[in-house]
């Protein structure tokens, strides 16, 4: 309750997030007492890596979902060259604590995608990986010069979104190349 306390609005914690709360406790022990609240019905399971308290709910006030939406369409807007946490800030009149709780909303909602510091719109990302895999199975692999190109952005988006989309598993890096998993 007191993690879920720190941002009632997510509708999940990861389970890592309640590893490291946990502290010292192994994590035989704290998977073994995680199913036990499981099946006693105090916590529920949510997709692979979530859990949550069985009485949480993450709905947003109305203030928190207009200025959720307005972060989301400033994203949208941004396309491959997504604004910087400070510019959503000044441009949003929003303080910098907000404006980065509201994109970690938006990660976790899978609304945003996280590229080192930048933020993707997902609507933007899910389209920019369509693109990139078709162009990889037409040349077997692509550079990041093909990336900005076809994506119409500079290196300094998409060198972090290439990156970002290697750890995610989406691609791999072969020499100056990368091809689509």
């Amino acid at each position: 309750k007191r993690l879920h306390a720190k941002d009632a609005a997510l509708a999940s914690l990861p389970v890592s997030a309640v590893q490291t709360a946990a502290g010292r406790v192994t994590s035989s022990v704290l998977d073994a007492a995680m199913d036990q609240l499981v099946t006693s019905g105090r916590l529920v399971r949510e997709g692979r890596d979530g859990i949550r308290h069985k009485d949480h709910s993450s709905s947003l006030s109305d203030a928190d979902q207009r200025d959720l939406e307005r972060v989301r369409a400033a994203l949208a807007r941004g396309e491959g060259q997504p604004p910087a946490p400070e510019d959503l800030e000044a441009d949003l009149s929003l303080t910098r604590p907000r404006v980065e709780r509201l994109l970690r909303l938006l990660v976790n909602r899978r609304e945003a995608f996280q590229a080192g510091e930048y933020f993707f719109d997902q609507g933007w990302t899910d389209a920019s990986k369509a693109k990139l895999a078709a162009f990889a199975a037409e040349h077997g692999g692509f550079k990041p010069a093909d990336a900005r190109t076809m994506l119409d952005t500079t290196r300094k988006w998409i060198i972090p979104f290439l990156e970002a989309l290697d750890r995610q598993g989406f691609s791999k890096r072969l020499g100056d190349k990368r091809v689509v998993r």
